[in-house]
C-alpha cells in the first residue's frame, strides 16, 4: 500500500505543467530539509559557512535513485561535503568537491540521511546583490520521463562598506528631499516667496539622480559623495523655506498690527468726535 501510494505521488509530480515548473521549481517531497538557516546580508570577501540535514520524505523508497545538481555563487575557495547518513546518523558516503556546480547520483535505498557543509567566501560586488547561497535541485525519472525538482534554493544579499555608505546617503537624500517639500508647502500656503528654495530643491532632486545613476553603474563611491551634496541641497532648501515662511508670517503679522491699529485710530477719532459732539449739544442747553 505504502509503495502504491509513494507512486501515486511520483506520478502526480510528472503531470504537473514543464513550463511552469521550468521558470519555479516544484518543491521536492523526497529530501526535505530539517531546517534552513538564515543566512544574514553578506560582506564581500567575508568567510561563509552553512550546514543543513536533508530528511527522506515519503516515497523516496520508492526512487532507486535520482541525480541531484548542486549551484553556489559563493568565491573560491569554495567547499562541499556532502554525506549520506544511515538512520542513526553514521555516514555511509562522504563526497567532497571545490567546484560551484556539481552532480551527484545518490541510490536512495542506502541512506535516510543527508548531510550538506558548504563553505566559500562572499563575491565581489559593485552594487547590492542578490546571490545564490546554496541551490540543489533534483532529477528524478520514472517510466522514460523525468522531473527536476527543488530541494533547497537558498539566496543571499552582498554588499561592502562603500555600498552600504552609498545606499545610507541615498536614503537620507530621500528623506531630506522630503522633508523640504513639506517646509515649502508651509511656507507656500503662508504666502511666502519659496523661489530660491525650490532652487535649491531642484539641485537636491537632480544630484539625488545622478547619485542613483552612478550606484546603478557600480560606482558606489562617487554616488556616496553625490548623494552627500543631495543631502546639503535639500538642507538648504528646508531652510529656505523655512526662513521664507517665517518672513512670510512676520509681515502677515506687522500687516495686522498695523490694520488693527488703524482700526483702533478710525475707531478713537470716531469716539473722540462723539464726545465732542455731545459735550457741544450739552453746552448749548
Amino acid at each position: 500500500m505504502r509503495r502504491f501510494i509513494s507512486l501515486l505521488l511520483i506520478l502526480s509530480i510528472f503531470s504537473l505543467s514543464t513550463v511552469v515548473l521550468a521558470q519555479n521549481y516544484g518543491q521536492s517531497p523526497f529530501l526535505i530539509p530539517e531546517s534552513i538557516p538564515s543566512v544574514e546580508e553578506l560582506y564581500a570577501g567575508e568567510d561563509v559557512t552553512i550546514k543543513i540535514t536533508f530528511e527522506e520524505g515519503p516515497g523516496a523508497d520508492s526512487l532507486e535513485s535520482s541525480i541531484l545538481s548542486f549551484e553556489t555563487g559563493l568565491a573560491s575557495p569554495i567547499s562541499w561535503t556532502v554525506q549520506l547518513l544511515d538512520k542513526d546518523d553514521n555516514p555511509v558516503e562522504t563526497i567532497s568537491k571545490s567546484s560551484s556546480e556539481f552532480t551527484l547520483e545518490v541510490k536512495h535505498q542506502n541512506f535516510e540521511k543527508m548531510s550538506v557543509v558548504l563553505s566559500g567566501k562572499a563575491p565581489a560586488v559593485q552594487k547590492r546583490t542578490q546571490i545564490t547561497f546554496a541551490k540543489i535541485l533534483q532529477t528524478v525519472s520514472d517510466g522514460g520521463n523525468s522531473q527536476t525538482l527543488k530541494v533547497l534554493d537558498l539566496k543571499a544579499y552582498v554588499t561592502n562598506a562603500d555600498i552600504s555608505d552609498a545606499l545610507n546617503a541615498i536614503s537620507e537624500a530621500e528623506s531630506e528631499i522630503a522633508r523640504a517639500e513639506d517646509a515649502i508647502e508651509e511656507a507656500k500656503d503662508a504666502g511666502a516667496d519659496v523661489s530660491m528654495a525650490e532652487s535649491k530643491l531642484n539641485d537636491a532632486k537632480n544630484l539625488l539622480k545622478s547619485a542613483q545613476n552612478l550606484y546603478n553603474a557600480g560606482n558606489a563611491a562617487g554616488a556616496y559623495l553625490t548623494a552627500k551634496s543631495a543631502v546639503d541641497a535639500a538642507k538648504e532648501a528646508y531652510e529656505y523655506a523655512n526662513d521664507a515662511k517665517e518672513k512670510a508670517e512676520a509681515t502677515s503679522f506687522r500687516n495686522k498690527l498695523i490694520i488693527y491699529g488703524a482700526i483702533g485710530a478710525i475707531a478713537l477719532i470716531v469716539i473722540i468726535a462723539l464726545i465732542m459732539r455731545y459735550r457741544g449739544g450739552f453746552e448749548r442747553l
